[in-house]
């Protein structure tokens, strides 16, 4: 019962997570200046999630973000 109760769990939270994210992206679009910018910088992250090279762009921007942070704290 635990196990189906995660696996229930792990699936809402990931489509919720792709629902805010696609939200925001599209909320920020026609002339924002955050979105521009990071299109600029990685334009995969800038799109909605719809397959594996999006998501991957994500997650690389957003590891790079956690490590950068890391590095301030450290050093």
């Amino acid at each position: 019962m635990r196990l189906i109760l995660g696996i229930l769990i792990g699936i809402a939270l990931t489509i919720g997570a792709a629902y805010v994210h696609d939200m925001n992206i599209a909320s920020a679009a026609p002339g924002g200046g955050d979105a521009a910018a990071q299109a600029t910088t990685n334009p995969a992250a800038s799109r909605p999630v719809v397959n594996w090279d999006v998501l991957g762009a994500i997650t690389h921007d957003g590891t790079e973000w956690v490590r950068a942070q890391w590095n301030k704290l450290v050093h």
